[in-house]
């Protein structure tokens, strides 16, 4: 009984943290999303999920075609003009922030989740212990009443013979 109290403290205490923790990591990546907008981070993640789908797919044409030896220049169409707005001096990799708090929260509520499975299952154990302790501690009982009353009989019985005996020694003596 001590021992599950113990392990219900810790449990009650785990959650209390992992909620406290939740909630703080939440206040943080609500205020990274107020503070950078949260345009500008979609637009961010949205950019790099087509940089790495554009990279893929232009490493599949690039296997397709079949490249001959030639002195000849190829020319390469410019690079794009830089941007003449303060866009360019944004931090592109804000949204990644974003992404490792929603991993971070998707941690703790994983460990709420387990947590909480752990505590049940062992409530489920504490409780299937004490009906089989009770269960015993009946038995024990029934059986320590019969061996009791069992006792009585063969004491009364005893007493009973040894009666017999002083007077069938009585008997004979007179």
């Amino acid at each position: 009984t001590e021992q599950r109290k113990a392990e219900n403290k810790e449990f009650k205490e785990v959650m209390t943290s992992n909620a406290a923790a939740k909630e703080l990591i939440l206040l943080a990546k609500k205020r990274l999303l107020k503070t950078y907008g949260k345009e500008s981070l979609l637009q961010a993640a949205s950019q790099q999920e087509q940089q790495q789908d554009g990279g893929a797919d232009d490493a599949g044409d690039a296997v397709d075609e079949v490249v001959s030896p030639s002195f000849v220049q190829l020319h390469k169409a410019a690079p794009p003009p830089p941007p003449e707005t303060g866009e360019a001096y944004k931090k592109q990799g804000s949204s990644s922030v974003i992404h490792e708090i929603d991993i971070l929260v998707h941690d703790v509520e994983r460990e709420m989740l387990v947590a909480e499975r752990e505590e049940k299952h062992s409530q489920e154990e504490y409780q299937e212990t004490m009906a089989d302790s009770a269960e015993k501690r009946a038995i024990d009982a029934k059986s320590l009443r019969d061996k009791q009353g069992a006792k009585a009989n063969l004491e009364g019985d005893l007493e009973v013979k040894l009666a017999e005996k002083k007077s069938a020694q009585k008997e004979l003596m007179a």
